[in-house]
């Protein structure tokens, strides 16, 4: 491997579709596709970097002084390695990229010529208002029940780029959007504290949710109360200061309401984009929370989504890759949000690449991860792996415990943490109680497959079921410290958003 692969890693750096920074790996990694194509502006074949819209080329001093940088970071990030157990294949090529870029950018950029000799001047769009940052989508759903112990002005913000507040519900008769006394102090709250961050964030509205079907099957089939419903979201939006929306039906139960979600949707796309060219104001965003996976192959009344006009109609789709597994089947245990499942398609990898296969554009898809874990009880304390035989559901309210509550157990039962590196998933038992979760473990090879498969980034289910931000930390791509025995501050982490990667994201 040594200066071979460097090189050839050099010669090979890819131009990533999505935000995310791809780097190349090796074979030995697990096969996912990388994405591929450029998303950067250039000139002339020459890669540039943007910053507040404009496009520039390093100067040799700030070269330089990133390089001081990197060196300060450098025994840290070496060190972090060593006490995660990181295998150094997994870091070496992150570091010597960056190395050889920043050491040497004349020679980098010409790497880059030679590798991207047709390049164009054609930028992408940003999206929605976010011109002026990193267009990864790093978002999270605020439940408005959560305001009594996570109000909105508690967030933080630092981690996220978009935030839905959960939920609003439409009038069955009207088709319009219900908002109450209670919701309108909540509505403003909630986006007067989102806007607040600085660097900007967005502020959406989620509508519907668990058991929505009911208001949006009739709404969707009749083009009257269509138009209702979105005259009233656009009304709403300018009302409250809201950047968009996500519309949340759970879910459309045969091809006709799926034919009629896809006519919703493109008309609330030509409505929207109207009013932002009428009023001067910016579009307001939509998107959509889905199933895992495009095509409903778990159930008997088997339907699919309409790919081509949701990816006409939406910004993104917020697949929802949790809930796999749960109290609907008490007889063995299960990673409710795994990344893979080497027995089945039931997991977070199957259903994104389903999506990106059927047509979704990869870089208007959002992977889901829970900030809350499935429980169960086993049969037997002696056999606590996955699948191991069960007799009902655990702690919890139907078997669910925030991340919170998990870490609350695993630290008042001794509950032993193990780490599944085949199902890239996390699960604790103490006694008989076995819970299945994610963690900043899991949430860091999650980011790191969603950024090699080129998606669009990744949205929380839920902002308030957190401890202490450590998986939205981790998601974020953020140095975990906390404090030991002696109260002495320790690295114990670095997420995968590694120095290279860093450095593009403007860290």
């Amino acid at each position: 491997m040594g200066t071979e692969y460097l090189i050839t890693l050099i010669k090979s750096i890819p131009s990533p579709r999505s935000p995310f920074l791809s780097v190349p790996k090796p074979l030995s990694w697990h096969p996912w596709r990388a994405a591929r194509g450029d998303s950067s502006s250039s000139n002339g074949g020459r890669r540039t970097v943007e910053a507040g819209g404009a496009s520039f080329a390093l100067p040799h001093l700030a070269c330089s002084l990133l390089l001081l940088l990197l060196l300060l970071r450098l025994s840290a990030f070496l060190s972090l390695s060593i006490v995660s157990s990181r295998p150094y294949k997994s870091t070496a090529p992150s570091l010597l990229l960056f190395l050889s870029i920043f050491c040497n950018p004349v020679k980098a950029q010409k790497e880059v010529e030679e590798t991207n000799p047709n390049a164009s001047n054609t930028k992408i769009d940003p999206i929605g208002m976010a011109a002026s940052r990193p267009s990864a989508i790093k978002a999270g759903y605020w439940p408005k029940w959560t305001f009594s112990y996570s109000p909105p002005s508690s967030i933080d913000l630092s981690y996220f780029t978009h935030v839905f507040y959960a939920f609003v519900q439409v009038d069955p008769t009207t088709s319009e959007l219900v908002i109450t006394p209670d919701g309108d102090r909540m509505l403003r709250n909630f986006a007067a504290a989102i806007h607040a961050h600085d660097p900007p964030v967005m502020a959406l509205i989620s509508i519907g949710g668990g058991g929505s079907h009911s208001a949006f099957a009739p709404l969707a089939a009749d083009p009257a109360a269509r138009s209702a419903f979105i005259h009233s979201t656009v009304a709403c939006a300018r009302e409250y200061g809201i950047d968009g929306f996500d519309l949340d039906w759970e879910f459309p139960k045969d091809d006709k309401e799926m034919a009629d979600l896809g006519e919703l949707l493109l008309e609330w796309r030509a409505a929207v984009e109207s009013e932002a060219v009428n009023t001067g104001r910016p579009r307001l965003l939509l998107t959509s929370a889905v199933y895992f996976a495009p095509r409903f192959f778990l159930s008997s009344g088997r339907r699919s989504y309409p790919i081509d006009r949701m990816a006409a109609g939406l910004d993104w789709i917020n697949a929802m890759c949790y809930d796999l597994h749960g109290s609907w089947d008490t007889s063995a245990t299960g990673e409710h949000a795994a990344l893979y499942d080497p027995s089945s398609n039931v997991s977070t990898s199957y259903g994104l690449e389903s999506w990106v296969a059927a047509g979704m554009p990869r870089e208007k898809v959002a992977m889901g991860m829970p900030l809350y874990g499935k429980t169960w009880l086993l049969k037997d304390p002696e056999q606590h792996g996955v699948g191991a035989p069960t007799v009902g559901v655990g702690p919890g309210k139907d078997g669910v415990l925030v991340y919170a509550k998990v870490q609350e157990f695993n630290s008042e039962k001794e509950a032993t943490v193990v780490h599944d590196e085949a199902m890239v998933a996390a699960y604790s038992y103490a006694g008989r109680t076995w819970i299945g979760y994610d963690d900043p473990w899991s949430v860091t090879r999650k980011v790191e497959y969603a950024r090699r498969l080129g998606l669009g980034g990744y949205f929380f289910w839920a902002i308030g079921y957190d401890e202490e931000w450590r998986v939205s930390r981790a998601g974020n791509g953020s140095i975990i410290i906390h404090r030991d025995g002696k109260g002495r501050r320790k690295l114990t982490e670095l997420t995968l958003f590694d120095l290279a990667a860093w450095s593009a994201w403007g860290h």
